[in-house]
C-alpha cells in the first residue's frame, strides 16, 4: 500500500495495474502477517467481484502475465502442489465458502 492509502483503494489500484480490471464489489476476507517474527509485511485478502476492464500502467519492474483459471481448477492446483504460495492458498480457502458451488 502507498503511504496514507487504505486497503480498499490499494486493492482497486493493484487490480488495474496488475490484471487490467477493476471491481464493483470488494469483500474483506481477512488480514494477516506474512511471516510474524521475521517480516513486518501485513496482508489484506479480498474477494473482488463484478470485474470489468480498467487498466492503469503497471510498475516498471512488474512483468505479469494473466492466466485465467476456473476456481475449482485453481483449488486442484494447490492440492497437487502446483500452487505453492501461502498467501494465494490462504485467500483461496477464505474465498471458497463465499463462491457459488459449480
Amino acid at each position: 500500500m502507498e503511504e496514507g492509502e487504505v486497503s480498499e483503494e490499494a486493492v482497486l489500484r493493484e487490480l488495474q495495474e496488475e490484471i487490467g480490471y477493476t471491481a464493483d464489489n470488494l469483500q474483506h476476507l481477512s488480514s494477516f502477517w506474512v511471516a510474524p517474527g521475521w517480516a513486518t509485511e501485513f496482508m489484506h485478502a479480498y474477494l473482488a467481484t463484478g470485474l470489468r476492464p480498467s487498466r492503469l500502467d503497471a510498475d516498471e519492474d512488474e512483468n505479469i502475465q494473466v492466466v485465467r483459471v476456473p476456481f475449482e481448477e485453481a483449488l486442484a492446483m494447490f492440492k497437487t502442489g502446483e500452487i505453492k504460495d501461502g498467501k494465494t492458498i490462504a485467500a483461496m480457502l477464505l474465498a471458497q465458502p463465499l463462491l457459488p458451488k459449480r
